[in-house]
């Protein structure tokens, strides 16, 4: 096995680093010694050239530490970091003679392979393990894709043993639970605060109990999740929620109308098909309830005769207290008609009607398709790879597709979104009065409170700092998702004192004209302090670290009943990173808002006032794009993924996420010594979980759309930082970019089994730590699919490799150096984007405000496109997006070929979702209407 440059995306104006190529050259001796190397790869390599290569780098490397310890000391810096840096020397001096030492002992034989030789190989690639390990495999047991499972015997609480009554108040009197007047009964505080949208909503429906119901029962779509997620305000926006946030609106709706509201939880019996129809048109009750179990709901099915009549659900609903003797809410609190009852309403309950939409899949021949494809190039079952399909047959069927999907449209009257795309629609109905009781055959009434608890509420863990040997984070914290869902969250770094403040700004020169001016190294002498900011409001704060140095950050979501995506993350001192915690729904409004001060901050800029520039933070000068970045990545996922569901009849549910997007040094390592930072690109590393169900309980189509979904998220990871910086050269990278480009060079892309592992891993060349990670996969059952070669696009040198659950469809979505996303080149801007990540915001340097100014217009302007782009018409442009989507399904009939069908349909998903267009944000086309 070889290797080549296969680190990280370095900025284009620059060349590697003497650090980068030492770096790169040990990485290279590591994957072609010791026991994970494999005969190819040891024959492959030769000492004597590398040991030549070594002693020219490692030369120049002691004397760029040196030539820094001179500075050092005539600039009388602090002492500590003049002993830092001898410490850096002496170090090097030292682990780079050891090196030397195995490599002359390797050079002085033939052949790697020889007994005395593979000995020593060995323990060179331990002692390299001991002084620079490698980073861990991502957890497996855990993909950062992944599809969250029923669990049945998660069933419903029996309130009938417990109490009835827990309003949650500690300093008043319970014994008269009919006190209609408590002030927490038309409180606007946690989720169900009164905003001035829930203030309008309310007196369009003038301040009425009645109409309240009626719009939220008609007007919010349910879904099949367990716990809060939304406030009232955001609900209202996107028009979807689970049981407790439908009913956290319609308390905030009631509230403003001075009408008492509090939530009950208990449990309800429904009728097997209305509960079909509730969970999505399955086609028997057993589907239903695995898709409504996986989203958390504790579930279980009450059988008459035999047969299951009725599925008794936890459910959470709403009592208002109202006038109900005689008018039954229809008439306005007065003297002559007091609040009297304690009315239940619940807003989650309905059914309703399925549009089917124009069947794409049927604008071509899927059969055919497939048999062309395969024929245009080669393809090996019994060996596991393909090679030199043709790009071609996809565009050609996509174009024939297209032009017949046009007449169909043209040929419609006025069509409607659900005509043409699919759609959930709710049966309307109409109240001239409040129902007196709830729409089940059964109900038990549990416990009511005036907020959501904790245990019915979705909570996120924030961490900085794990320690492996204790299993904790240095700093955690635990928030409500309400808190934190679609906030301007940022993981950044500032320095730890005065002296390194003062440190970090003096590298700035004075008076520069051009971005590259900028220092492209700082110094791991400067130490930095980590933070996890909330809308500029710190959370979390770590210990002083290195710069360079890498810090672990985690989450970990908890639903009632379910815990997922416990991931941690190694980030970089010097990064700057927005963190998206998205929940199902992305509210529009909450995009239009971060617009918003984008032009504010835009504003400030084309100014140029001191004292404004002065407070500008460097969250509002450049942490706002990357919020929104990350926030427009779930946005479009979230959006064509339901277009995906409702062609293929696969339910997919989307569950509460995070990720991350935003600049990330490169670290200037080698033998495990931290030298700092260098300028580097921009990432997006992204986590997606939800359940996804077929109509019928067939797991197959289920994990089949998983693969294609998991391909365009891919292709967003790199599609999302195209957009943000307008690259018009594509130099975004990812795993299903990867995949295209190498099979348009003509690579072998490969099917990697436990079963022809040993003579595949011989013929692919990738870094060490992508090795590392996929002999751990394919140890776990797992698959991975891998191209032979790296690819170099822009300044960027990697591999894309997919590790593939063959069970579920469940994946990891990788680029070299472990990454779980995917990169870009961000050319000048790199150069600004490292300053503002070790100094701050560079407020006064007229250049780089120009800049950014562009930057800023150029992604106000795409946000503006996607939240009122109209879409789902006639134009080219959707209809082009609904046959990808066709033909995404359509190469799902490629189990016939086994493992080798698996690289197929995931080579079409890259060439199709690589092509994408844009989806916007708009209500249309997240399917709201």
């Amino acid at each position: 096995m070889t290797i080549s440059n296969t680190t990280t995306a370095a900025n284009s104006s620059t060349q590697l680093s003497v650090e980068r190529q030492l770096a790169d050259l040990i990485d290279e001796v590591r994957v072609s010694v010791g026991p994970q190397a494999t005969l190819a790869a040891k024959v492959s390599f030769n000492p004597k050239e590398t040991l030549s290569k070594f002693n020219s780098l490692i030369e120049k490397a002691i004397n760029n530490i040196q030539e820094e310890l001179k500075q050092a000391v005539t600039s009388k810096s602090s002492q500590a970091i003049i002993d830092d840096l001898n410490k850096q020397l002496n170090l090097v001096i030292e682990r780079a003679t050891t090196f030397r030492n195995y490599l002359n002992g390797l050079s002085s034989s033939t052949s790697i392979t020889r007994s005395t030789n593979s000995e020593q190989g060995n323990a060179l690639s331990a002692w390299l393990d001991e002084v620079s390990p490698l980073a861990e495999p991502e957890d497996l047991t855990e993909m950062p894709f992944q599809s969250l499972k029923a669990d049945r015997t998660n069933v419903p609480r029996d309130f009938s043993v417990e109490s009835t009554v827990n309003i949650n108040l500690k300093t008043r009197d319970l014994n008269n639970i009919d006190d209609f007047f408590l002030p927490e009964y038309i409180a606007s505080a946690n989720e169900t605060e009164i905003t001035d949208d829930i203030l309008a909503k309310t007196k369009e429906l003038a301040n009425s109990p009645v109409k309240i119901y009626e719009w939220v029962r008609n007007n919010v779509e349910w879904q099949p999740t367990w716990g809060g997620q939304q406030t009232a305000d955001m609900t209202l926006d996107v028009r979807r929620g689970n049981a407790m946030d439908i009913s956290t609106l319609m308390i905030a709706l009631l509230r403003a109308a001075k009408i008492p509201a509090r939530y009950v939880h208990g449990t309800v019996d429904i009728p097997a098909d209305n509960f079909i129809n509730m969970a999505g048109n399955f086609e028997n009750v057993d589907a239903a309830m695995d898709f409504v179990s996986a989203g958390g709901i504790p579930v279980t099915s009450v059988t008459v005769g035999g047969k299951i009549a009725k599925v008794r659900i936890e459910h959470v609903w709403v009592e208002a207290a109202v006038p109900f003797y005689p008018s039954r809410g229809a008439k306005p609190v007065s003297a002559r008609n007091p609040i009297d009852s304690w009315i239940p309403l619940d807003g989650s309950y309905k059914q309703y009607e399925y549009l089917q939409g124009i069947d794409v899949t049927n604008k071509f021949d899927a059969e055919r398709l497939v048999n062309n494809l395969v024929n245009s190039g080669t393809v090996s079952e019994q060996e596991g790879w393909i090679q030199g399909l043709n790009a071609n047959v996809i565009k050609e069927a996509q174009q024939q597709g297209l032009d017949d999907l046009i007449k169909d449209i043209n040929s419609m009257q006025n069509p409607t979104i659900g005509d043409l795309t699919g759609q959930r629609k709710i049966i309307v109905q109409t109240f001239s009065m409040l129902p007196g009781s709830l729409p089940y055959v059964a109900i038990v009434r549990g416990i009511s409170n005036t907020q959501l608890t904790r245990d019915l509420q979705v909570q996120v863990t924030l961490g900085l700092g794990y320690d492996s040997y204790t299993g904790e984070y240095a700093q955690q914290q635990t928030y409500p998702l309400y808190q934190l869902n679609q906030r301007n969250i940022t993981i950044s770094f500032k320095p730890a004192s005065k002296a390194d403040e003062e440190a970090s700004i003096a590298l700035i020169p004075k008076n520069i004209t051009a971005p590259e001016q900028l220092p492209s190294f700082y110094p791991s002498s400067i130490r930095m302090i980590s933070e996890i900011k909330r809308d500029e409001e710190t959370l979390l704060t770590s210990n002083a670290l290195a710069l360079g140095d890498k810090l672990a950050v985690g989450y970990h979501f908890q639903t009632p009943t379910q815990s997922y995506l416990n991931k941690k993350d190694l980030v970089v001192a010097g990064s700057y990173l927005a963190l998206g915690i998205v929940g199902s729904n992305v509210s529009g409004k909450t995009v239009s808002t971060l617009i918003s001060a984008l032009e504010i901050t835009k504003q400030v800029l084309t100014n140029a006032d001191k004292a404004q520039l002065d407070a500008l933070s460097r969250e509002k000068l450049i942490g706002d794009i990357f919020v929104a970045g990350v926030q427009s990545y779930y946005a479009q996922y979230i959006a064509q993924s339901k277009m995906m569901s409702l062609q293929n009849r696969v339910m997919h549910q989307p569950f509460p996420t995070a990720g991350t997007f935003g600049y990330e040094p490169k670290q200037k390592t080698f033998f495990g010594v931290n030298r700092g930072v260098e300028i580097n690109g921009v990432y997006m590393n992204i986590r997606t979980a939800q359940v996804v169900k077929d109509a019928n309980g067939d797991t197959q189509k289920e994990k089949q759309l998983m693969i294609q979904a998991g391909m365009m998220s891919s292709a967003l990871e790199h599609a999302i930082p195209e957009q943000v910086f307008n690259d018009k050269n594509s130099t975004g990278f990812s795993s299903a970019k990867a995949f295209t480009l190498a099979l348009a060079q003509g690579q072998k892309v490969y099917v990697i089994s436990q079963n022809n592992k040993a003579e595949i891993l011989s013929k692919i060349s990738i870094d060490a730590l992508a090795l590392t990670e996929i002999n751990a996969a394919l140890s776990t059952g797992k698959e991975v699919i891998v191209h032979s070669n790296p690819i170099t696009l822009s300044s960027y040198t990697g591999s894309g490799y997919i590790i593939i659950d063959p069970e579920t469809g469940a994946g990891l979505y990788k680029i070299s150096g472990g990454r779980n996303g995917g990169s870009i080149d961000t050319g000048t801007l790199g150069w600004i984007l490292a300053a503002i990540g070790v100094v701050g915001t560079l407020a006064g340097i007229s250049l780089i405000l120009m800049i950014i100014i562009v930057l800023l217009q150029v992604f106000i302007t795409l946000m503006d496109f996607l939240i009122n782009y109209q879409p789902c018409g006639d134009g080219r442009d959707d209809v082009a997006f609904w046959l990808t989507i066709g033909l995404a399904l359509g190469s799902a009939g490629l189990g016939f070929l086994g493992e080798v069908g698996t690289a197929i349909m995931l080579a079409i998903g890259g060439w199709i979702f690589g092509q994408m267009v844009v989806v916007p944000l708009s209500n249309s086309c997240q399917i709201k209407k």
